[in-house]
This record gives structure tokens, C-alpha cells and sequence, in this order.
């Protein structure tokens, strides 16, 4: 597990081809920078490629939500940051900052929630033991998160009682 990598923050640059009729960063776009900074914090935790390869799960995502604050055009430079906000049994909630990297500005957020699933059944099943301990660890790790505001859409049902 590399936390290092999966607490920093992946980088890109608009390229011209998602670049859309009003001169910016296309709206599909953002869900696909988003997605590549999901899938690289998860593949640094081990709970990525290698562990679809050594495992019968994976973690699937079943909803999510952009809010977009200020427009990227060509050729700028983005940063986004991940984090892991929740989880349950069966489910991750992540959550994403893009920055403008030159202003520092926002320029959107996401939120996301990734069910555990049986490949093979395609049904949910409860986190396996080891990835419930990695997602322990890099919440632990990722200390106290501030929540831009905009983040909290998605929510886990309380714990069922005893």
C-alpha cells in the first residue's frame, strides 16, 4: 500500500479534444478526470487491479455527483485529490477536489459511492477483511477531512441496531 501516493493528488492538463463548443473543459470530461484519479487512489491501496487479480471482488460504482465551480479551458493544468469520506460494510463514499492549479481555485467536486461486489455472483457482498483493514488504515491516515461545501450528498443509512 502506497499511501503517499494515494493521499497526494493526481495532475492533468485539458487537452483540445475536451474542449467543447463554449472554449472550455467539456462536462463528460470532468467525470473522466475524475474516474482516472479514483481508479490511481484505489490502485495505490491495493484495492485496484491487483486486487481484482488476487481476489473474486471488486468495487463498482453506482452513483455519483459533479458540481462545477469555475471552467478549465485548454491547455490548463488541474489537480484533484481523493479521499475516502464513508463506508459500511458493502460500500465506499470518495470524494474528489479538483483545483485550477495556477489560481488554486475550485474548479469542481465530485462525490462518488463504490459498491463491493462478487464478480462472479455480480451481486454486493459485504468488504473482504483485507480491504475493510486498508480502508481503516487510510481513513486513519487522512486524519480529520474538511468538506468543501457541496460534499454530503451521498449518505450511508445508519447502522442497523442489535
Amino acid at each position: 500500500m502506497d499511501l503517499d501516493a494515494a493521499l497526494g493528488s493526481h495532475t492533468g492538463e485539458v487537452p483540445a479534444d475536451w474542449v467543447d463548443h463554449n472554449n472550455h473543459m467539456s462536462s463528460g470530461f470532468y467525470a473522466v478526470a475524475f474516474s482516472e484519479a479514483r481508479d490511481r487512489f484505489v490502485g495505490a491501496i491495493g484495492l485496484g487491479p491487483r486486487y481484482v487479480a488476487t481476489t473474486p471482488y471488486s468495487f463498482f460504482t453506482v452513483e455519483a455527483h459533479i458540481t462545477y465551480r469555475r471552467e478549465l479551458r485548454l491547455g490548463e493544468k488541474f489537480e484533484i485529490i481523493t479521499r475516502l469520506r464513508d463506508m459500511d460494510a458493502k460500500r465506499l463514499v470518495y470524494f474528489n477536489v479538483m483545483r485550477h492549479v495556477e489560481s488554486g481555485a475550485i474548479s469542481a467536486l465530485s462525490e462518488s459511492l463504490s459498491l463491493h461486489v462478487d464478480r462472479e455472483k455480480r451481486r454486493a457482498c459485504e468488504i473482504s477483511a483485507m480491504a475493510l483493514d486498508i480502508m481503516t488504515k487510510v481513513r486513519a491516515a487522512q486524519g480529520e477531512l474538511d468538506l468543501p461545501p457541496g460534499i454530503g450528498k451521498i449518505q450511508l443509512p445508519p447502522p442497523k441496531a442489535a
